[in-house]
């Protein structure tokens, strides 16, 4: 179950946590198809660095071994929209370590999106660093076109988001994307999004 007093809804994105002030499924705003007249800026899987975190798929032994047991687990929680491998069962379930979140299936785990808020975890996307002292106009620094793009977050309308695309080594992009979360102007997340 996720933190006390907050129920776990049954999602269909991989990587959602309710938010303080849950917005209802059937209401929540669908992410838009990125625009690559603005979405300029590509990055790649190489580009992205976490620091404390196992990043790639691991066994559920090795994220314990790392991290320990979860804070809270909400069983179910991924229906589609897996980044774990296609022979893995579904629904899986969605590890929570405060905001940081693990999909898990079988004996598979993936780290779904990391919060930066408390300082513990932290990344870098090429030359942007991804912590809690990071704002917009960092990323603008960084990558301007991208900040052209920000939008209501899915999981809140009162935060921002911004998308990358991935650029595969074949020059064909992935299906998913990283998103950066803001809470008035200040990173939170660092979210992996799947589509089903």
């Amino acid at each position: 179950m996720p933190a006390e007093g907050v129920t776990a809804p049954t999602i269909s994105r991989s990587f959602e946590k309710p938010a303080p002030t849950p917005v209802p499924a059937d209401t929540a705003t669908p992410r838009p198809v990125p625009n690559p007249a603005i979405e300029a800026e590509q990055i790649t899987y190489k580009m992205l660095v976490f620091f404390g975190l196992p990043s790639e798929q691991i066994t559920v032994s090795q994220l314990t071994r790392q991290l320990g047991q979860p804070d809270s687990v909400a069983r179910g929680a991924v229906e589609c929209g897996s980044q774990l491998s296609d022979d893995l069962p579904l629904p899986g379930d969605m590890w929570y370590y405060g905001g940081t979140q693990y999909e898990v299936a079988g004996n598979q785990a993936a780290l779904g999106a990391m919060d930066v808020r408390n300082g513990r975890f932290s990344g870098k996307l090429g030359k942007l660093v991804l912590n809690q002292h990071t704002t917009l106009q960092d990323v603008a620094r960084v990558f301007p076109n991208a900040v052209r793009s920000v939008r209501p977050a899915a999981m809140s309308a009162a935060l921002q988001e911004i998308s990358f695309t991935y650029l595969m080594g074949n020059g064909e992009t992935a299906d998913g994307t990283l998103n950066l979360i803001f809470d008035r102007g200040k990173l939170i997340l660092v979210e992996h999004w799947f589509p089903c």
